[in-house]
């Protein structure tokens, strides 16, 4: 099922008999892994890119193709749908079920993608994003940046090349899918990492929470705070960690780098703080 506004100029032509079926490939980030050991991804760069049509196929069903959608009122487009141009609303734009766009995703209210959809650019958005490869549904791939004046939710399989950056709070939750991003994420909220996670630097003016789940160790490069931060479980820092607030550990916490923090620690019963690097306290100690 494809809804198209009334008001969207785009045609999808129909394929003449003579014409063979257009190449398509489903568009599913890599199954969820475990974040294990000491296990962290060297280059995000070496992450598997979005699927190219012209990978081989054996059977290739025929697939509606679209050109730019536009329009002053939501956009809600359900696949299997490919549309060669960008994807734009004035309100909202929701995309789900085997759908690719080859050009940017951008909206003045909610943006939201969720089984199967590929965008090849950036996804941009005055209000929230929700990018949702949980489980039960196929994987989210944006291959640009993830920008909103709002917050940000990226659940279960979802895979962002580039950077997410939001004005207000971001959720990185790995449960039912692995969410990988291969930039940085910088936001002037609060960030929540849980569960299943990759990712290189993080910035936040708020707080920052990391929980890992039980056996699974969270491993990220830079982690810097102007809020202060709450770890929680088994989390590995590659680089440093910076806090301009208190930090709360419950867990173990390995930092390769300096560890950095105006505020006191608290590390509770039964927690361990690691640093290989130099360990700068601008507080109070605490073990609980």
């Amino acid at each position: 099922m494809v809804f198209i506004p009334g008001d969207n100029k785009v045609q999808i032509p129909e394929l003449a008999d003579t014409e063979g079926p257009p190449a398509y490939t489903p568009y599913d980030t890599p199954a969820p892994s475990t974040i294990s050991g000491s296990s962290y991804p060297p280059d995000f760069a070496s992450l598997p890119p979005t699927p190219s049509s012209s990978s081989p196929s054996t059977s290739t069903p025929n697939i509606p193709i679209s050109n730019a959608v536009s329009s002053s009122r939501s956009v809600s487009l359900s696949g299997p749908l490919k549309i060669l141009e960008s994807v734009s609303g004035s309100s909202s734009v929701t995309l789900y079920h085997h759908v690719t766009v080859c050009g940017p995703v951008k909206a003045s209210a909610k943006i939201v993608l969720y089984d199967h959809v590929t965008v090849s650019d950036d996804v941009r958005s005055s209000s929230s994003i929700s990018l949702d490869g949980g489980a039960g549904k196929g994987g989210v791939v944006i291959m640009g940046t993830v920008k909103s004046s709002s917050s940000i939710e990226m659940r279960g399989n979802v895979y962002v090349q580039g950077d997410v950056k939001s004005s207000s709070k971001v959720l990185l939750e790995g449960i039912g899918g692995l969410v990988r991003v291969g930039g940085k994420v910088d936001t002037s909220g609060q960030v929540t990492i849980r569960g299943g996670v990759e990712v290189g630097n993080v910035e936040s003016s708020g707080k920052i929470i990391v929980e890992s789940l039980e056996k699974q160790r969270i491993v990220l490069g830079d982690l810097q705070s102007r809020g202060g931060m709450e770890i929680e479980g088994d989390v590995e820092i590659r680089n440093e960690l910076k806090a301009s607030g208190n930090v709360k550990i419950n867990g173990k916490l390995h930092v390769h780098g300096n560890f950095t923090v105006h505020g006191n620690v608290k590390v509770q019963a039964g927690s361990e703080l690691i640093v290989n690097g130099r360990r700068t306290i601008h507080g109070k100690m605490e073990n609980a």
